[in-house]
């Protein structure tokens, strides 16, 4: 998450949705920055309401407008199977969750996903939930599609005053992604909410 008080935004860092690529442009122009730990850097919106928002207003920052990006749910769910994946390839140690288990490709990694409860590997949560309110639907300000990442720099630039270029950083790597008939009816069904959200995304 990112802060600019001057222009009134706070970019709230949905993961796996170019979070890090827009840190990086953004943060020598920002006046708060929370980096670490994964759950600051990645605050939803109900944390930011109902933590930061009454802590930020004790120092007189009010009037703030929340920004994020929002991507294809599918799309969203298999950058976080490769993200992971390439992780366990570099023997990552420390990470914990973001380890898979050997060999586990993408059609295991959606099931263990859609369980109840999911194994700590398929647990990523859901992009609907992280932008609602506390009524449930999206409570962000400007939502822009992963897909119009030029759009969303026209925006900072006209609010931030100055041209904004986002490159490309923290990428997960390609796999193909073969999803089983099956498997997908069932993705789809589990993201109605973030399908909702992301088709009502005005261009």
């Amino acid at each position: 998450m990112i802060i600019s008080v001057s222009a009134k935004l706070a970019f709230l860092a949905i993961p796996r949705a170019a979070s890090s690529s827009i840190e990086t442009e953004l943060s020598d122009r920002c006046d708060i920055r929370f980096s670490r730990p994964p759950m600051a850097k990645h605050m939803n919106y109900m944390a930011f309401r109902n933590k930061l928002l009454p802590q930020l207003a004790f120092f007189g920052v009010d009037g703030l407008e929340t920004v994020a990006v929002f991507r294809e749910p599918i799309d969203w769910l298999h950058s976080w199977y490769c993200y992971r994946k390439k992780l366990t390839a570099r023997g990552a140690s420390g990470h914990g969750a973001d380890i898979l288990p050997a060999g586990l490709g993408f059609n295991r990694f959606v099931e263990a996903y859609l369980q109840d409860t999911p194994p700590d590997f398929a647990r990523v949560g859901q992009q609907s939930r992280f932008v609602a309110g506390a009524d449930g639907a999206c409570a962000i300000d400007h939502l822009f599609k992963f897909t119009n990442l030029t759009g969303l720099q026209d925006f900072f630039a006209r609010r931030l005053g100055s041209e904004c270029l986002f490159l490309p950083s923290n990428i997960s790597g390609q796999t193909e992604m073969e999803l089983a008939p099956e498997l997908r009816r069932a993705l789809v069904q589990k993201f109605a909410p973030d399908y909702e959200i992301y088709e009502g995304i005005a261009r």
